[in-house]
């Protein structure tokens, strides 16, 4: 069995396998999405939209890392978005684009 990673947050020496962690990451992206504030996912992952102005990303409509970082800065100059908002737009676009961008 090939061991590939060591988990930070354990109190003994725990490495996992490929296949463990594959699942530790599908369970942890589960539950982020789970528990969403600030957005929530429509279209079967396909756009994410801001549940208090209902600004919605088109998330077929970033197709590489530079509109990625468009997005990013658009999203970041908006008066209305704070800190909490903006960590979760980030960290959902990584769980959702991370394949397509090698983010």
């Amino acid at each position: 069995m090939t061991r590939i990673w060591k988990h930070a947050e354990c109190e003994f020496d725990e490495t996992l396998s490929i296949a463990k962690l594959r699942e530790k990451v599908k369970n942890d992206r589960a539950k982020f999405f789970e528990h969403l504030q600030h957005w929530e996912i429509l279209g079967d992952d396909r756009v994410l939209r801001c549940k208090v102005l209902t600004y919605d990303v088109d998330l077929d409509a970033i197709a590489d890392r530079k509109q990625y970082l468009e997005w990013i800065l658009r999203i970041h100059s908006k008066q209305w978005m704070t800190e909490s908002a903006f960590a979760e737009f980030v960290t959902a676009t990584r769980y959702l684009l991370g394949d397509r961008l090698h983010v």
